[in-house]
């Protein structure tokens, strides 16, 4: 008893090192986690008001109701989406989202993993990789896969810096590979608290054919989407 009170009155940096080194003792394994280098993509916040992710759509798997796609739009403090639990670490996930208008065009999306402070040792579940599509279920303009640093901070991936030209309506996130294992169950899972967007909705059909004709736009994604524009 009197050892359960001192635990609990520790502070909680020292309390999750004393976990880990408890269960790591036991055989239980966390991920070395990173800090994150300054890339030179500018300062953007979760909740900034360019933000052009308009709601949550469907998700490829959740752990539990209140762990939704949902969960990582509302801006709610220890809200996540969480998928369900795997055996393999080799496992994709995807979010879709809807995007703001039309079409919307996506410069920057920004990613906050989710810490579980609630469980031993404080544990994160990132992705290994991310990867980004943009446009329609039948027709999206994909990313090249992109490493995800371990950390709960928020990582922004500048889309547009990388050259790449992603406008369209929904935004698929794609998640390669899980990398934490849960205490409980020993299963994977991946949990991510935020996702935002930065970028420029499209509000007529002359901006959409001035990105496409732009050194950055691409003529069949543009032509594509220029019918959503009129419908």
């Amino acid at each position: 008893m009197d050892q359960l009170l001192v635990l609990s009155d520790m502070d909680d940096a020292f309390r999750n090192s004393l976990w880990r080194t408890v269960t790591e003792e036991l055989g239980f394994e966390f991920i070395e986690e990173e800090e994150l280098e300054s890339s030179g993509q500018g300062e953007y916040s979760p909740g900034d008001s360019l933000d052009i992710i308009e709601k949550g759509v469907c998700a490829s798997s959740k752990d539990a109701d209140d762990q939704d796609i949902h969960q990582t739009v509302d801006n709610q403090t220890n809200s996540f989406w969480s998928s369900v639990g795997s055996d393999d670490a080799d496992i994709v996930e995807s979010l879709v989202y809807k995007l703001n208008g039309p079409v919307s065009i996506v410069d920057r999306v920004a990613l906050t993993v989710h810490r579980a402070s609630y469980q031993p040792g404080a544990p994160i579940y990132p992705p290994e990789y991310i990867q980004f599509g943009v446009g329609v279920p039948d027709n999206l303009t994909v990313s090249p896969k992109m490493r995800v640093t371990r950390t709960a901070e928020t990582q922004v991936f500048n889309l547009k810096a990388e050259g790449l030209s992603m406008a369209g309506p929904y935004l698929v996130v794609f998640f390669h590979g899980a990398l934490q294992k849960q205490y409980e169950d020993n299963r994977f899972y991946l949990a991510i608290e935020k996702i935002s967007a930065l970028g420029e909705r499209c509000n007529t059909p002359q901006r959409l054919w001035r990105f496409k004709e732009s050194s950055m736009g691409n003529s069949k994604d543009g032509v594509d989407l220029a019918k959503y524009l009129s419908s």
